[in-house]
C-alpha cells in the first residue's frame, strides 16, 4: 500500500495548487472590478451592474473560504471505506 500513501501527499499538493489559482483568479478579478467602479463613480447603470457584480465577487470569496475551511480542517486520516 505504499503507492496509495504517495499518491495522498500528490493529491493535497494539487488541491492547493487549485485553490490558490481559484485565490489569484478570484483576487484579480476583485481588483478589476473596484478600479471599474472608482471609474464608473456617478454612472447610475454602470454602478447598478457592478453592484451586481459585487455581490457575484462576494459569493465566490464565501465559497473559496468554505473550500478552504473544508480541506484545512477535514480528518485527513485514509478512509477505511
Amino acid at each position: 500500500q505504499p503507492p496509495q500513501q504517495q499518491r495522498r501527499p500528490t493529491f493535497e499538493l494539487l488541491e492547493v495548487k487549485m485553490l490558490r489559482m481559484l485565490q489569484a483568479d478570484l483576487n484579480a478579478r476583485t481588483r478589476q472590478h473596484e478600479q471599474r467602479a472608482a471609474a464608473a463613480a456617478g454612472n447610475a447603470a454602470e454602478a447598478a451592474a457592478l453592484d451586481q457584480e459585487a455581490r457575484e465577487l462576494a459569493a465566490e470569496q464565501g465559497r473559496l473560504a468554505e473550500l478552504v475551511e473544508k480541506m484545512v480542517t477535514r480528518d485527513n486520516k485514509p478512509a477505511d471505506r
